[in-house]
């Protein structure tokens, strides 16, 4: 299966930030973290898959391919030409799409993955990130987009004019091997885009809410209306499946697969661990990135404070890459605080000091208190199920809330450290 990347420069460089769901820096706080995350998304890709492309234009040329030298199998200088506002971010990924004849997946630069996708999901007729069910208040992006054009665009296709409204794709992952569908896809959206663009900027609209319906409703409707079979990376859509898929400390032991989507890229905690995870696993990469950053005369503070915890990061990392799954970090994995934390009982509550400061262990933070040798995660569960410390909370949930407990406090708070061999 081949895998393609796209980069259309002007979103990243020349967004207002005025602009609604503008791609300044490509969402991300700053060009550092940007130039990060898009480094660290082609190499986990290139980890598990040969062919590896990038469709970009001359900036994106010079950038990825001169300056960073990411290892793409394939560079296609493409999108130079492109006569598009910027608020349409997503044109320059439907133009990708439509330059395609073989089967392929479309993964935007903002995914991280620790694994192969699934068999299902090569091969697909028809690949999706997951469903996005649209629910007033909660997804009013759409309905406002879609009743705009309906009251001010008399060119847009009757397909999207028509829609319910009820569901869409979200396509941080895309493609398939029906490529007789996806061109036609592809290309009404292009139309769609273009014949639409002078009457939403004339009416002044909400310019950047129209990239999920000429990208994402129109693909779902399309879909539904030919009966098109579509396998979806995030098969149930529930708010507690999905944050599995956007937590980077615990994807590498569940899914697999790290989508930064949307607003989550402006989280100190998410830029930091990123960025933190490239240094380690790609140190030349990071050092590249640092370099090219530094001879544009480009420096971030927030990321060089972020970067003096690195080190205890790493090692924690280092030793924690060694379980693959869920399972084998709770059966394997020995954990204990650290020498340098102290516990203390105040009569009602435990609490954790170090350094001058002090926390209250609450709720499940309670049970870091039974961290005082090394234990293994499942040791801890079978102890609070048998003792029935958790009241009525099922087995399933308990093993669930301490994996999350384990992995924050190793990585985050660094309450905890691994047992090392």
């Amino acid at each position: 299966m081949k895998i393609i990347q796209s980069f259309w420069s002007k979103p990243l460089l020349k967004s207002n930030q005025e602009t609604y769901q503008n791609r300044l820096n490509g969402g991300w706080p700053n060009l550092r973290y940007a130039l990060a995350a898009m480094s660290y998304s082609c190499l986990t890709l290139k980890e598990f898959y040969d062919d590896v492309e990038l469709y970009t234009d001359d900036f994106g040329m010079h950038l990825f391919k001169e300056a960073l030298h990411l290892p793409y199998t394939r560079f296609h200088n493409v999108l130079n030409d492109l006569d598009m506002d910027e608020s349409f971010w997503a044109y320059g990924k439907i133009i990708t799409y439509s330059l395609q004849n073989e089967p392929f997946l479309h993964v935007d630069n903002d995914i991280f993955i620790s694994d192969k996708f699934p068999e299902k999901i090569e091969k697909a007729e028809l690949v999706g990130q997951n469903i996005e069910w649209i629910i007033p208040k909660a997804t009013d992006d759409y309905t406002e987009a879609l009743d705009f054009l309906r009251q001010n665009v008399p060119v847009c296709p009757k397909i999207i004019l028509d829609s319910k409204c009820r569901q869409s794709i979200n396509m941080g992952l895309f493609g398939g091997n029906n490529i007789e569908f996806i061109q036609r896809y592809a290309h009404m959206a292009m139309d769609s885009v273009k014949d639409a663009v002078p009457y939403i900027l004339a009416k002044k609209g909400k310019d950047g809410t129209f990239n999920i319906i000429f990208e994402q409703l129109l693909l779902s409707e399309m879909a539904k209306k030919e009966s098109i079979p579509t396998a979806y990376m995030v098969e149930n859509n529930d708010c507690s499946d999905f944050s599995q898929y956007i937590n980077l400390e615990t994807a590498q032991f569940t899914v697999n697969y790290t989508h930064c989507v949307g607003l989550i890229k402006q989280c100190n905690f998410i830029c930091e661990q990123m960025e933190y995870r490239l240094r380690s696993e790609f140190p030349r990469q990071y050092r590249i990135i640092l370099d090219y950053l530094e001879s544009q005369g480009m420096h971030y503070n927030i990321n060089e404070k972020s970067m003096r915890y690195f080190d205890d990061f790493n090692r924690s990392y280092k030793k924690l890459k060694v379980y693959k799954t869920q399972e084998e970090l709770m059966t394997k994995g020995l954990f204990k605080l650290r020498e340098d934390v102290n516990l203390n009982f105040d009569g009602n509550f435990y609490w954790l000091n170090r350094n001058c400061e002090s926390k209250k262990l609450e709720r499940w933070g309670s049970f870091l208190a039974y961290f005082q040798d090394y234990i293994t995660g499942n040791e801890l569960c079978d102890y609070i199920i048998e003792n029935k410390l958790a009241g009525d909370i099922n087995a399933t949930a308990i093993r669930e809330n301490i994996f999350h407990l384990i992995v924050q406090n190793v990585y985050s708070n660094q309450f905890l450290e691994v047992k090392t061999d």
